[in-house]
């Protein structure tokens, strides 16, 4: 064919007419324009050839797919969170009875969520997915690990979870239920749990270590030590019950720093929680003076270390000092001490390279205690001045009074006048850094000279 005909002939071809497509409502949850994508589908994957926002009717329309083509549609809010995409490719004729507007109806449902890794609320960013990952909605949750939003819809959803501390990004299932009929939002707890322990081994900085030691310690045969490589370790020797989890570092000949224990429990298998931090934390040597309430040196006073990872116990020497190494604790020390009247004191102490005072008993008068082990909550442990005894320790008291009524257990001895709480804690309710639910105790204030009784019971 000669070249003026083959132009004439393709001048004479008939132009494929453009995609529409209309989307309702017009704007986003945000207020702003949706965006709409083409994406073309090939042996050679999936790719974009054209997408913008929509007019203020919610019109959309495209002349760049081309006759023949598979392509699916995508709708994303303006901030990018995929709201719709087509399950299947579709193939673009072009021809004049497809430009028929394509209509595209898209829903929101409200919901508020807690991000939960054991039991402490997950600072993180969430990500709700539909299939293939053309439907995506992040959220970025507040401290306290909650967030608020919307989604194309309620249901399941695969919900990936990554946080920074600890490092670990992990994906499960999640049911969003539907808004509540007088239009309140469902609360979706997400809760980060793993079939397997696992976790970083960091410095204060939160960077991971490259080389550690991890020492697990569970029921029966189930304990171990290993070495740790770039500051990632997985152990998948679980068993149901209480296991606990401490790392090491080399810090100089003959020395090692420590981090607090963690426990995690685990329960038909999976591990909760199953992401852990162990931060190494450098060994020092407090320095402190043991004083009566007069300031005058406390002579022959016995002080044991509460929150160490390992509890040392020594006595003051005749001008009231003493040095106590702490290992892997943290900014504080929990003491207790027990002065030669024999009344005790549970004082906290911050680290510090200065010489601390630590005072004993102060008018002390008589604590009663009666627990009654509930549920999980098998410890029974006081508190006071941010740290905790547990009852297994309480024999350490002089003069102590125990004994039992069937579950019962009581006991009296004589501590310094102050503000106490009996509280029925859960094995993993003594770690370092472990909060204590406000619900699992009772207080009281024992005033000087006085007397305090304190029942938890059923």
């Amino acid at each position: 064919m000669l070249p003026w005909l083959l132009l004439l002939a393709v001048a004479a071809a008939p132009q494929a007419a453009p995609l529409v497509v209309t989307v309702s409502p017009p704007l986003d949850p945000a207020g702003a324009p949706w965006i709409v994508q083409i994406l073309e589908e090939s042996s050679e994957g999936r790719k974009p050839v054209d997408g913008h926002s929509v007019d203020a009717e919610g019109r959309w329309n495209t002349s760049a797919a081309r006759r023949g083509g598979l392509y699916r549609l995508r709708v994303s809010t303006e901030a990018g969170a995929g709201w719709f995409a087509d399950e299947k490719p579709f193939e673009w004729s072009g021809s004049a009875s497809s430009a028929a507007p394509r209509e595209i109806r898209l829903g929101a449902s409200a919901l508020r969520g807690t991000v939960w890794l054991g039991k402490k609320s997950l600072r993180s960013r969430v990500t709700f997915t539909d299939r293939d990952g053309l439907v995506s909605v992040p959220f970025a949750t507040e401290e306290d690990g909650t967030f608020e939003g919307v989604l194309p819809r309620d249901g399941w959803w695969s919900v990936t979870v990554a946080a920074d501390r600890p490092h670990f990004r992990t994906t499960f299932d999640v049911k969003v239920d539907p808004i509540f009929r007088d239009g309140t939002p469902p609360d979706v707890e997400i809760r980060v749990v793993s079939k397997v322990i696992q976790g970083e081994i960091v410095d204060l900085k939160n960077v991971r270590l490259p080389v550690a030691s991890l020492t697990i310690h569970g029921v029966d045969r189930n304990s171990d030590s290993l070495n740790v490589e770039e500051g990632r370790f997985t152990w998948d020797r679980v068993v149901d019950g209480w296991m606990s989890v401490q790392a090491s570092a080399y810090a100089g000949p003959g020395r090692l720093d420590w981090s607090p224990q963690k426990s995690v429990r685990v329960s038909g298998g999976r591990v909760d929680p199953g992401f852990l931090t162990l931060e190494i934390r450098p060994t020092y040597v407090l320095k402190g003076r043991a004083v009566l309430p007069s300031g005058e040196p406390a002579a022959g006073v016995t002080i044991r270390s509460l929150s160490s990872a390992f509890h040392e116990e020594l006595r003051s020497a005749a001008d009231g000092r003493f040095r106590m190494t702490v290992r892997g604790g943290g900014a504080s020390a929990c003491l207790l001490v027990l002065d030669p009247s024999k009344a005790a004191r549970l004082v906290s102490v911050p680290a510090s390279q200065s010489e601390e005072n630590v005072p004993v008993a102060d008018r002390p008068g008589t604590l009663s205690l009666e627990f009654t082990p509930r549920g999980e909550r098998r410890i029974g442990a006081l508190v006071a001045d941010g740290c905790k005894f547990s009852w297994y320790w309480f024999w350490r008291l002089p003069e102590v009074v125990e004994g039992s009524q069937g579950s019962t257990l009581t006991a009296r001895f004589r501590v310094s006048a102050g503000s106490y709480a009996l509280c029925g804690l859960e094995y993993g309710d003594f770690d370092e850094d472990a909060e204590i639910p406000p619900e699992a105790c009772v207080t009281g204030v024992l005033p000087p000279g006085g007397a305090l009784t304190l029942r938890l019971n059923p």
